[in-house]
C-alpha cells in the first residue's frame, strides 16, 4: 500500500509502523523557459495536464505553453491592455483574463474562441479573478479597489459575464493582489491576498470571515488542486511560499527570485510541482520537489 508524506518541517516521519528520515531541507529540480511580456497571470490546465495559459500585462496578450513541447503554442491579443490576472475552469474548459480595470473577458481554453466580454460598470482597479470550481455554479468573482479606494467583491455570471452582485470588504486601509477559489469546495470560501494578510471570505456571503496575518507579503496566491496535499502558495516577489492551507502554517520556501508575479500548482503523484512566473525578467519556472 502507498501513502504520500508531506514534510512539514521536521526531519522525522511516522507512517504507520514504519519510521522515516528525510533531509530537514527541501531540493527542488527546476527548469525555465523565456518570451513572455510582464506575466502576471498563469494558470495550469489540468485537463490537458500539459499547457500552462499566461495573460502579459506588456501588450495585453494571452499566451498558451505547452510543457511538453517546451513552446509557446499559441498567442492571442485580448485587447483588454494591461492584463493581470488570469484564471482557468477545468469544468468548462474556460480561460478569464482579467485587465487592471481594462476589461473582461473569457475564451475557450481548447480553441481560445472568445466566449463573452464583460460590458457590465467599470470594476476599477481590478486585481483578481477566480471560477467557482463548484461545476454548475456558474459564476466567478473579481477582486479590486472600486472609486474611493474601498475593496471591492464582485460576483458574476461566468456566462455572460452579468454582475450578479457587489460586497465592500473594507472602506479604506487595505490594498487588494490577489483571488482564489479553496478548491476543497467543503470549505466554500475564497483566499483574498491584501495587505493586511490573506483574507478567508465566506463564499456565500462574501464577506470577510477571518485574516491571517503575518503571511509573507501576499502579491498573489493559489490553492493545489489536490485538496488531500492541503496546501497553498504565496508569491510575494521575492520568494514563493508553501502554507498548510488549513493554518497557514509556512511549509517552506523557495527564494532567489526577483519579481514573481503569479503562481500555480499541478499535483504529479507524491512528488509536487508547482509554476511561477516573473513579471520583470519574462521567464517562466516549473518547480518540482525532489524525490527524498
Amino acid at each position: 500500500m502507498s501513502s504520500h508524506i508531506q514534510k512539514v518541517g521536521t526531519a522525522i516521519f511516522q507512517n504507520g509502523g514504519n519510521i522515516f528520515r528525510v533531509r530537514d531541507s527541501p531540493s527542488y529540480d527546476t527548469r525555465s523557459w523565456s518570451g513572455f511580456g510582464r506575466p502576471n497571470g498563469l494558470a495550469f490546465d489540468r485537463l490537458t495536464g500539459h499547457r500552462i495559459f499566461v495573460c502579459e500585462s506588456a501588450g495585453g496578450t494571452l499566451k498558451v505553453f505547452d510543457i511538453n513541447s517546451q513552446t509557446i503554442t499559441n498567442s492571442i491579443d485580448t485587447g483588454i491592455g494591461y492584463l493581470f490576472s488570469l484564471d482557468y475552469d477545468p469544468n468548462t474548459n474556460r480561460i478569464a483574463c482579467l485587465g487592471y480595470g481594462t476589461g473582461l473577458k473569457i475564451y475557450d481554453g481548447t480553441t481560445l474562441a472568445l466566449l463573452a466580454t464583460y460590458t457590465g460598470p467599470t470594476m476599477n482597479t481590478s486585481v483578481g479573478v477566480a471560477f467557482d470550481p463548484v461545476a454548475g455554479n456558474n459564476r466567478l468573482c473579481v477582486l479590486g479597489q472600486g472609486n474611493g479606494g474601498a475593496i471591492w467583491l464582485w460576483e458574476l455570471d461566468a456566462n455572460t459575464l452579468a454582475q450578479k452582485s457587489s460586497k465592500i470588504l473594507y472602506n479604506t486601509g487595505v490594498n487588494s493582489f490577489g483571488l482564489t477559489w479553496d478548491l476543497d469546495i467543503s470549505q466554500n470560501r475564497l483566499f483574498g491576498a491584501c495587505s493586511n494578510g490573506v483574507n478567508l471570505i465566506d463564499a456565500t456571503s462574501l464577506t470577510v470571515n477571518a485574516i491571517q496575518a503575518g503571511v509573507d507579503g501576499s502579491k498573489t496566491l493559489r490553492v493545489d488542486p489536490t485538496p488531500a496535499f492541503n496546501r497553498m502558495a504565496v508569491a510575494n516577489g521575492t520568494s514563493v511560499g508553501i502554507y498548510s492551507r488549513s493554518t497557514m502554517a509556512l511549509l517552506y520556501k523557495v527564494t532567489n527570485f526577483y519579481n514573481l508575479s503569479c503562481c500555480d500548482f499541478d499535483s504529479v503523484g507524491a512528488r509536487y510541482r508547482f509554476f511561477v512566473a516573473d513579471a520583470s525578467s519574462g521567464i517562466l519556472t516549473e518547480i518540482v520537489e525532489s524525490a527524498v
